[in-house]
């Protein structure tokens, strides 16, 4: 029989050798320099290079999360869920210009088109899941911050009224957070979170006590500032590449100690999933409501739409604006865990396409756990395929099982994840006031890497 020490040492050795010649390869790369990538055009910017990239560039020239979109005036980047203008990038300090949408159309009382900031650091936490592990910091300290309140705000010189953007019930306010956030303590009990913008006003900081939305509306239109780091993992790589032609037998317990460190790094991190992905999610994703706003949103749960396994929806109207949308209160049991929560509402998150319907929020407070949908007027279609007294021609059928097929391959080919439903049925396709259809109910849903034909369910 063989001697089980040395199948242990040549099983560790074999495990040695893999760490060395990843890192070997790593560094070579590193060091490679000329990857056939060449400067491009985008909108009015010139001879832009790595890490950003266009659309069709080979895999291995920029990053996936610089992608630029281009036109013949504009350059756009797609952060999260919001797409943004580039208008300046500087490749001696690493950033780039940015500006919101909202804020370049003349309009007179603009809001913030999305409720987040783009990967913004804050208290530690960075969005480790962008490729290549790539975060955008945020320069600007300065943040706009948009609240709509139930009633005047009297007590808080900070806020300044957005009277354009107010009605009789619904008061909405802006004030300037140096804290490099919005902060929740800056809330008023009958307010609720509309968005934020960051900006940047240079030595102009005393002035800002004083100033009207219109004054700040001046700065913020000029965008703010988006740094992009060096590669440190590349620079990482070179130099443990120098270090191993100088010490190579050195190679071995450092790889060991940084496999171990990496699995103690993992460890430590593991908090608790729902919270820590809301933590995320209310500064980058739709907007979370507080359980008070649910009730004045749905009249007190009045108007009841239907019932599901997973709970009851309910119609709601948000204010400003008289927007109808779908509740859908989840029910505190084994059928909807936090999991179940977080898969819809990550996935659904980052969905934009006519045949998936939209999602306009979320509230999450304790085991009372809501998903606000924009409205779908006609239902779900199982109401019309079996009803003997609703029913479509073979041609409208036709129509709606196209819409519904485009929407499921939107949902396989058309996000940077491929989305799995695992719950396709006439009960979770809802029909809009055009009855056309949109794909709903993704608490079944799962996502898995482009390009993976294998799926483990």
């Amino acid at each position: 029989m063989g001697n089980p020490g040395a199948f242990h040492r040549s099983i560790t050795l074999q495990s040695l050798t893999v760490f060395s010649l990843i890192a070997v390869f790593a560094a070579d790369h590193a060091q490679g320099g000329d990857d056939g990538c060449t400067p491009f055009s985008c909108g009015h910017l010139r001879d832009i290079l790595p890490p950003f990239r266009q659309r069709g560039d080979p895999l291995e020239c920029g990053v996936e999360a610089y992608e630029l979109g281009c036109t013949t005036s504009k350059a756009t980047i797609h952060i999260n869920t919001g797409t943004y203008y580039v208008t300046a990038i500087n490749y001696t300090g690493f950033y780039f210009w940015v500006t919101d949408p909202n804020f370049n159309t003349g309009s007179s009382c603009p809001l913030p088109l999305w409720n987040h900031v783009p990967y913004l650091v804050h208290d530690g936490i960075f969005d480790s899941d962008s490729p290549a592990f790539y975060d955008l910091s945020i320069q600007s300290n300065y943040r706009a911050c948009f609240a709509n309140c139930s009633r005047a705000v009297t007590n808080k010189s900070a806020y300044k009224p957005v009277a354009c953007q107010s009605a009789n019930n619904s008061h909405v306010y802006v004030w300037v957070s140096d804290y490099g956030s919005c902060m929740v303590e800056d809330l008023e009990p009958y307010c609720g979170y509309l968005g934020t913008i960051p900006f940047d006003c240079g030595n102009s900081s005393d002035w800002l006590q004083n100033a009207s939305y219109a004054d700040m509306t001046q700065f913020i239109s000029k965008g703010f500032t988006v740094q992009f780091p060096v590669d440190t993992n590349a620079w990482e790589a070179t130099s443990r590449s120098k270090y191993l032609m100088q010490a190579s037998f050195l190679l071995a317990p450092l790889a060991v100690w940084i496999f171990l460190a990496y699995k103690y790094w993992k460890t430590i991190i593991i908090i608790d999933a729902v919270e820590k992905f809301l933590r995320i999610q209310q500064m980058i994703g739709p907007m979370r409501y507080a359980y008070t706003d649910i009730v004045a949103v749905t009249s007190h749960f009045r108007d009841k739409l239907g019932q599901g396994g997973y709970g009851s929806v309910y119609k709601g109207v948000l204010l400003p604006g008289d927007v109808h949308v779908a509740v859908k209160m989840l029910e505190g049991n084994s059928n909807c865990n936090g999991e179940d929560f977080i898969s819809e509402v990550s996935t659904i998150g980052r969905i934009h396409h006519v045949n998936v319907v939209r999602l306009v929020g979320f509230c999450s407070e304790e085991m009372r756990r809501a998903i606000v949908y924009e409205y779908m007027p006609h239902g779900s279609l199982d109401k019309y395929i079996f009803s003997p007294e609703k029913s479509f021609s073979w041609d409208k059928l036709n129509e709606i099982a196209l819409g519904i097929a485009r929407g499921i391959n939107y949902l396989h080919q058309g996000c940077d994840m491929q989305i799995m439903h695992f719950d396709i049925k006439p009960h979770n396709i809802l029909l809009d006031s055009n009855f056309v259809p949109k794909v709903a109910d993704f608490g079944l849903a799962k996502l898995y890497p482009r390009g993976e034909t294998v799926l483990c369910l």
